[in-house]
This record gives structure tokens, sequence and C-alpha cells, in this order.
């Protein structure tokens, strides 16, 4: 269920070039390659599960959110999509369709933040690695019924990890695009007097539209205000 290998030296001159970087900033290196594809495997089926109870709390919140009925059927296809994900139905078509899709519906539904982009960053590495040859249906057809081997083969030949090598360099790229976004993050959160002084977690615990135990939360601040203060700045830094 692998990618055949490539010999384009274009190719091969600049994974040289990549492995050096890699090389040089310490990064740790797999050793298992089977392991860490059942890594990746349960990992995706992790990720489906949150992913899904999200978007379903969104298509739950849709009549409340003043949207139509074509939202609705929009969030419908959505948990299906999400669903032959989590399963490993075809994966790598619905992994790369994952990958566009979730920034695209959020800012549809209006329900854009970090976490998108961050699941999205996620995807990269599960969808170039192939998360779905293990723990998958895709897995489970492919030695079980012989006539869709042929389908679920091709569909398996566009993407995937041959080596140990070739994880960590799908590994390294998301850690890279995961480093950037969080600069960018850190770079407005600076800017932040809530951030800064660490009570941003403080303001969200006593906000009624955030969290469902604000009253809780109140009463702590009202009664410990300095605790209260102190759990929010190591939340923050944490």
């Amino acid at each position: 269920m692998s990618r055949p290998a490539d010999t384009d030296p274009i190719e091969m001159n600049l994974l040289k070039l990549y492995d050096g970087l890699i090389r040089r900033s310490a990064f740790p290196k797999v050793s298992s390659f089977e392991n860490e594809l059942k890594k990746a495997a349960l990992l995706r089926i992790l990720i489906g599960i949150v992913v899904f109870i999200r978007f379903a709390e969104i298509a739950y919140s849709i009549p409340f959110m003043y949207k139509g009925n074509d939202h609705l059927v929009f969030s419908y296809l959505s948990l299906v999509l999400i669903f032959c994900f989590t399963v490993g139905l075809f994966t790598p078509v619905v992994s790369v369709v994952m990958l566009f899709y979730v920034n695209f519906y959020d800012m549809q539904m209006e329900t854009e933040t970090l976490g998108t982009a961050v699941l999205a960053v996620t995807l990269i590495p599960l969808t170039l690695v192939n998360s779905g040859q293990y723990y998958s249906l895709d897995r489970l057809l492919f030695y079980k019924n012989q006539s869709i081997q042929k389908v679920i083969s091709t569909v398996y030949s566009f993407v995937g990890a041959r080596n140990v090598n070739d994880i960590t360099r799908v590994y390294f790229l998301g850690f890279t695009i995961y480093a950037l976004i969080s600069f960018g993050a850190l770079a407005l959160h600076i800017q932040d007097p809530y951030w800064t002084s660490g009570l941003t977690v403080k303001t969200l615990l006593v906000n009624s539209y955030l969290c469902k135990q604000y009253e809780f939360f109140r009463m702590l601040d009202q009664s410990f205000p300095q605790l209260l203060s102190a759990l929010s700045i190591m939340a923050s830094i944490f």
C-alpha cells in the first residue's frame, strides 16, 4: 500500500539539502517505520473523533447562528467526510480534501480560530505519511476484497512514506510550519496586555459566553482572586 520509489535526480539533490538541514537542527529521527505508521494511524483516529465532535456541535448550533439550510447540508456532508477520515476509507484522498476543507468550512461558518490552523498543520504530516495504512477500512478491504484492491492501490500510489527517512522529513516539515504559526501568534499576543499579564485564561473562565462553569470561577475569583490569577498565569505559560 506504499508509494513507489522516485528516482528524479533533482528531487534527490533537494532531499540531500533538506536532510542536511535536519541533521544540523538535531531533530530526532524516526527509528521504526511500522511503529510510526501505527502511531500516525492512532493519531488520525483521535483527531477524527475530536474534529467530528466539534463539527457536530457547529451543525447543532446552525439554527442559533442564523444560518440557512444550505449551511446545515454543508455541515452534514462535512461529518461524512470526517467519518471517512476517522475510519480510514480512501484515506489519502479524504486527507487531502480535509487539509483544504477545514479552513474553508470554518471561514464559511465564521468559527475560525487558531485551532483551525493547528489542525491543518497536523493534517499535513498525516497526509504525507499516509496514515491510513494501519487501523483503517482501506487496509481491511485491501486484504479482504480483491475486487477493490486495485482501486485502493491506485489511491495509495500518490502519496506515502517509503522509509523512516521519509517520515522524519515529513515530521520536520510539520514542525517547521507549526513553529512559524506559533511565532506569528506570539507576535500578536505580545501586544495584548491580557496575554502579557497572564490573565487571558482567567478572563476566559469567568466569561459566561466562553465557559459553561463561569459561575464557579466567578465565585473562586471573588473568594481567592490571587489564586485564580496565579492559575491563569501558569496556564498561559504552559
